[in-house]
């Protein structure tokens, strides 16, 4: 049976205790940087900066960033997106990262349509990190009247990198059942509510 662990008001499962002692200086980072929430939030079609009405498209946090800091990448397509991320310098990011105490290197896909995020990043040192994958997505709060709707995000570790390309490919292709039932079965870290 899997004891949890709350850590700073989050639900954490015993096998992921080692893996979070291990980063707990960037979980701190990533809580702050989730809370501004800036990356986490999909922009509405109706406000999107890219004209051509693209349905997904994309945004780097750099380590070193400011807290909402990140580069607008545009449009973009799975393919083209694990090219990007099996390109990324996860080690040295994750490196300066240790060094600066800022926001985790982080690549996120905004999907227009859905209003729905899905990122991921990278903590540990700069030849022993993990990933850690997020959804942000409008959960409905059945026990609240004023507000029905608020965004959600979930936050799971992934085993390794082809387990990141799966979740990946899954959010590109609409299928977002089977994305939460595959990153359900993987340690949770934690969810909580994004603030705006």
């Amino acid at each position: 049976m899997n004891i949890i662990y709350l850590v700073h008001g989050i639900p954490v499962f015993k096998p992921a205790i080692k893996k979070l002692m291990r980063i707990f200086p960037f979980i701190i980072t990533l809580i702050l940087s989730l809370s501004l929430c800036i990356s986490c939030q999909p922009v509405p079609a109706e406000e999107n900066n890219h004209k051509s009405g693209e349905r997904f498209t994309y945004e780097v946090e750099l380590a070193g960033y400011e807290f909402g800091q990140h580069d607008e990448k545009g449009a973009i397509n799975f393919e083209d997106f694990i090219k990007a991320f099996n390109e990324f310098p996860w080690g040295e990011q994750v490196e300066k990262a240790n060094q600066t105490q800022k926001v985790s290197p982080t690549l996120s896909v905004n999907d227009n349509q859905k209003e729905e995020v899905f990122w991921v990043s990278a903590a540990g040192s700069k030849n022993d990190f993990d990933y850690l994958i997020g959804h942000t997505f409008v959960k409905e709060d059945v026990n609240s009247q004023s507000s029905p709707k608020k965004k959600w995000v979930v936050i799971h570790w992934a085993e390794n990198k082809e387990a990141v390309a799966y979740c990946f490919k899954l959010f590109f292709e609409g299928r977002t059942a089977k994305l939460r039932d595959h990153y359900s079965t993987m340690d949770k870290y934690g969810e909580m509510e994004a603030k705006n």
